[in-house]
């Protein structure tokens, strides 16, 4: 963590996504072990939270939900966090589409 200047194992986490190529990321996910897929999704309502990294995050946590959608919905542990994640997108991507929508108000884009 030392060599990423993370403060957290959060900061890690998003540092490591971050640092994988776009078009590797998936690949990169299907390897991880399901414990750790399970330790990821714990972290990712806080993630959301802060509102950093909304669009990469929101990519990682659909993409893990869809791999591996019956053992973490079965997983009762983790419904709390399934939901939380669902909630926590959907208005940190309603926040930004705003944000995207008014920026392009203030150039004269039109927005469809």
């Amino acid at each position: 963590m030392a060599a990423y200047s993370c403060a957290s194992p959060e900061d890690f986490l998003v540092e490591t996504v971050r640092r994988i190529r776009s078009s590797d990321l998936e690949e990169a996910l299907l390897l991880i072990p399901f414990s750790v897929a399970c330790d990821v999704v714990r972290m990712l309502p806080a993630l959301l939270e802060r509102g950093d990294h909304t669009e990469l995050l929101c990519r990682l946590a659909v993409f893990l939900l869809r791999v591996h959608h019956a053992p973490l919905v079965a997983n009762r542990a983790l419904l709390k966090q399934i939901i939380q994640i669902q909630a926590k997108a959907a208005l940190k991507l309603a926040e930004l589409r705003v944000r995207i929508q008014s920026s392009q108000y203030h150039i004269g884009v039109e927005y469809r």
